[in-house]
């Protein structure tokens, strides 16, 4: 009788089934409900037998790994399924895998304008995590808005592969796409749970033209007009642009470009399909793009630099370092009176004190006391 150290090295037949999948588009938010302990378990488990006491024929070999004469346990592991709606829950019409890796399933053919570069692209979709099949990201009640272009493509891993995955829909077509783990994982912050795949189910809704926009090159060279403010605020003009001019408490709605003072590129909103609103002087904003703004005019193309005291200051922001020059190249699209959310913060006077013998309230009388209530005569027993 001797003491065997039997371990399981390998097992056959494993099986593990995954399914899994950004308005403006915004792929950088998703994933916070995923949640570790919902990865699924396997319903058998690898038993690791350390210590064994068996019967060895004196001679015979001992070979580390399955007992001879035993068979393999077969580990089955399922992937939690997710609950997609029809027609994603039924058998697609065409599945594809591109060279990214991206799948392409079409459930819904639609007829029109394809999705091709240079178009914005109007969108329902819903997006899936094999890692616990549960859904991460989505349009909500509005449609998702994304250009398809190359800003789009350069600027997140995942928007580049829903561009890829989209390319060639139609309106009215309903399609599957699958971004792979390793796409999704690329660039992802440090301690964020695993998604595995991501399955988005969309519903193209309509396909436009996308605006023309001005890229960085027509900022350059000498602008109409410049003003530099006593706060450090540079404020460059290359176009003139026309209309009335934006004041406090006007809305301004611009596309730009975000730069650092060495020209690396930090946003753009180019890859929107509309501008972002301004409140001029108002929050919602850093100051110095808030002030920035005053005096722009639609079609105008401004350049506005702006001191870290009137950005960020000492707060790093990723791709913003600490006490960052930031620069913004602004593309005015609207100039509105009024914004609908309210206006720039207004300083409202302190109430005036009355003039003696003015508005003063007379004195007030003093209340009177309640009379004591008799007692109560107590009975004669």
């Amino acid at each position: 009788m001797r003491k065997l150290d039997l371990r399981v090295l390998s097992l056959t037949g494993v099986v593990a089934s995954a399914l899994l999948c950004t308005a403006c588009f915004t792929p950088a938010d998703f994933g916070v409900d995923v949640t570790a302990e919902d990865h699924g378990e396997a319903e058998h488990q690898a038993e690791h037998v350390e210590n064994v006491e068996a019967d060895a024929p004196t001679g015979e070999a001992i070979v580390e790994g399955i007992l001879p004469g035993s068979e393999g346990r077969k580990l089955e592991i399922k992937a939690p399924e997710i609950p997609y709606e029809a027609p994603f829950d039924g058998k697609p019409l065409s599945s594809k895998t591109l060279d990214s890796g991206v799948v392409v399933e079409d459930f819904v053919l639609g007829d029109g304008s394809p999705v091709a570069d240079e178009t914005m692209i109007e969108f329902q979709f819903k997006g899936y995590a094999s890692a616990n099949g549960k859904q991460v990201m989505g349009s909500r009640a509005a449609p998702a808005k994304l250009v398809i272009n190359e800003t789009t493509r350069t600027k997140d891993p995942i928007a580049k592969s829903m561009a890829e995955g989209l390319d060639g829909m139609k309106p009215g077509g309903k399609r599957r796409i699958k971004v792979p783990a390793d796409i999704v994982d690329e660039g992802a912050p440090p301690g964020r749970p695993a998604v595995g795949d991501l399955w988005m189910t969309v519903e193209l809704i309509a396909v436009k033209d996308s605006p023309k926009l001005h890229g960085a090159e027509e900022f350059e060279g000498t602008p109409v007009a410049t003003n530099k403010l006593s706060n450090g605020l540079e404020i460059h003009d290359y176009v003139a642009g026309e209309g009335p001019a934006a004041k406090a408490g006007d809305q301004v709605v611009t596309h730009y470009i975000g730069q650092l003072s060495d020209g690396t590129e930090f946003d753009s909103s180019h890859s929107r399909a509309e501008g972002m609103p301004v409140t001029v002087g108002g929050p919602g904003v850093i100051k110095g793009f808030a002030q920035g703004v005053e005096g722009a005019r639609k079609g105008m193309l401004r350049k506005i630099v702006i001191p870290p005291e009137l950005g960020y200051g000492e707060r790093d922001q990723g791709k913003i370092p600490p006490n960052s020059t930031l620069v913004f190249l602004l593309e005015i699209m609207e100039v509105n009176d009024g914004p609908p959310g309210g206006q720039a913060p207004v300083v409202i006077p302190p109430p005036k004190k009355p003039k003696a013998g003015e508005g003063e309230d007379e004195p007030k009388p003093k209340p009177k006391k309640p009379k004591p209530e008799p007692e109560a005569e107590a009975d004669g027993e």
